[in-house]
């Protein structure tokens, strides 16, 4: 099995304003850091489909584009390390300058047969999912995860610095 993440968010401005250039800055780096993280497996490309955004966020206010990621790790602690910690979790720090605010979820997960090619619509059902009945074993977040059975668990702090610090050795020039 693996773990696909879906986030998504509105920015507060369009691309070309520089209020909002702080975030592309940081995109490529971020997308290596990724790359190079413990558990990290793809992230969303041409045959994955458009993107498709959930019916929750088609009517948000629109001052800037939104952004959308789709990816596959091995686990939820694996997300965790990457998206808290290192160069992600000092722009996700600073996510309140960039994107605006809402009361929907910024992120879903699921778990997927490692066969299976996951979409944008099946992320978006996810997402809109999550935001209708909450956590759930078919779409949740990392508040309330399930495992691959289904099952409620917690997320392991111990394996989440585990995996963070291994992403700091990999990152870390030699």
């Amino acid at each position: 099995m693996k773990l696909a993440v879906m986030t998504i968010g509105i920015l507060k401005a369009p691309q070309e304003d520089p209020a909002v250039q702080g975030f592309f800055d940081r995109v490529t780096p971020n997308y290596e850091a990724a790359a190079n993280s413990v558990g990290f497996i793809d992230r969303a490309n041409r045959a994955w489909g458009p993107i498709e955004v959930p019916k929750c966020w088609k009517g948000e206010p629109k001052p800037g584009p939104i952004i959308a990621t789709l990816s596959l790790w091995d686990d939820v602690e694996s997300v965790a390390a990457y998206s808290y910690h290192g160069k992600h979790g000092e722009a996700f720090g600073k996510r309140k300058e960039w994107f605006v605010t809402t009361d929907l979820p910024g992120y879903v997960a699921w778990w997927i047969e490692n066969d299976h090619q996951v979409t944008w619509p099946e992320a978006s059902e996810r997402f809109e999912s999550l935001h209708e009945n909450g956590p759930t074993a078919f779409a949740f977040n990392f508040v309330q995860p399930f495992n691959m059975n289904g099952q409620p668990t917690r997320l392991l702090g111990a394996k989440v610095r585990e995996r963070w610090l291994a992403n700091e050795e990999r990152q870390s020039p030699s």
